[in-house]
């Protein structure tokens, strides 16, 4: 599937972020408090700059590693990702995937 980008600037600034995360596994990942904090949205003050791209680049991230649940939590949490053609689609993804608030998430982070 191609990748439309809404906040990243170009293909090339998306594969600069997955050559940097390509070798760090999902528990790795979601082993950083920042990241988890970026995902929920809850950062600092002083980390927010650039938030939007480093989400849409982690939305993508985990999408191609068909981590579709983290999906799931970036995009409660950053609705502005969707493309105006996608929104309609939440929910329908929604029904077909109950068990993925964002509450749900949060449990299943903390148990990863």
């Amino acid at each position: 599937m191609t990748k439309e980008f809404k906040y990243l600037e170009d293909k090339d600034q998306y594969l600069d972020f997955l050559i940097g995360f390509q070798d760090i596994s999902t528990p790795d990942i979601l082993a950083d408090e920042k990241i988890v904090k970026l995902f929920k949205r809850t950062l600092d003050e002083e980390v927010k700059s650039g938030t939007l791209k480093m989400a849409e680049s982690f939305l993508y991230l985990h999408e191609d590693r068909e981590d579709y649940e983290l999906c799931e939590l970036i995009i409660s949490n950053y609705p502005e990702l969707l493309h105006e053609e996608n929104i309609s689609n939440r929910q329908a993804f929604d029904n077909m995937f109950p068990g993925t608030t964002p509450d749900d998430m949060d449990w299943r982070i903390k148990n990863f």
